[in-house]
């Protein structure tokens, strides 16, 4: 009988637990839109002209083809790392050009982060990541330096296109990639609920399209508490089974 009832509190106790796991991470905050969908009209390029490179959808190169290389897709898996990116809706506004903030939908707790970033610069790009957690506190990260944009090695996507703004054409010289920037997250800044994350690109040029997390295991209340309710069961159990 107490084998039993220690069997059935751990599988209840456990189902009290929130499971831990890599999560996209759903956010507002983007201020740029530079992923032509449908038309060009209102898409901006990375100093928010309109004379230059905007990225193109999957839809918009199937429309428009034949397109050279593939359009950027809305979701996908990291060749660099297996993590899942869930971008913006390419009808609007899909990414921070250079700073802002992301501001999260249901804040969390996490133990790390994993940022989908554009990265442009002779050297690279860098940036830090200040992160905003409920009740006040913060912290700053800052990234080690992302390859430029022409540089498949290590990249986040696969090779994606660019669609010339300027000259109403698909470039046709060469892919670019997105790259990707990982932090794990201190334990101080895992105990806190993460309320949102204020991005500033310290050298190169860098475009924020996701960030994705692994979310930190944080105990129900009610686990515990059927944890002591199995203990006092437990031993009000083994009295009875002195007694006889």
């Amino acid at each position: 009988m107490r084998h039993k009832l220690l069997a059935t509190l751990a599988m209840i106790a456990s189902s009290q637990i929130l499971s831990a796991g890599q999560v996209p991470i759903a956010v507002t905050g983007f201020g740029n839109d530079l992923v032509l969908n449908t038309t060009p009209a209102g898409v901006t390029d990375w100093s928010g002209g309109s004379s230059s490179f905007a990225f193109y959808s999957p839809a918009y190169a199937t429309n428009n083809g034949p397109a050279p290389y593939p359009g950027l897709p809305s979701s996908f898996t990291s060749a660099f790392s297996g993590v899942t990116f869930n971008l913006a809706d390419f009808a609007g506004n899909n990414s921070i050009d250079n700073s802002g903030t992301f501001t999260l939908v249901n804040p969390t707790q996490f133990s790390s982060l994993q940022f989908l970033v554009n990265s442009i610069g002779q050297n690279g790009a860098t940036f830090t990541a200040t992160l905003n957690f409920v009740g006040g506190g913060t912290d700053t990260l800052t990234s080690s330096t992302l390859l430029d944009w022409t540089a498949g090695f290590n990249a986040a996507s696969g090779p994606v296109g660019l669609y010339n703004l300027g000259s109403s054409s698909y470039l046709t010289a060469l892919p670019v990639y997105l790259h990707e920037a990982d932090f794990t997250l201190s334990n101080a800044d895992q105990s806190q609920v993460l309320n949102s994350i204020t991005l500033s690109t310290t050298s190169g040029s860098a475009d924020y399209f996701a960030v994705s997390g692994n979310v930190s295991a944080t105990p129900e209340p009610s686990a515990f508490t059927l944890a002591a309710l199995g203990a006092g069961l437990l031993i009000s159990s083994a009295r009875r089974m002195r007694k006889k």
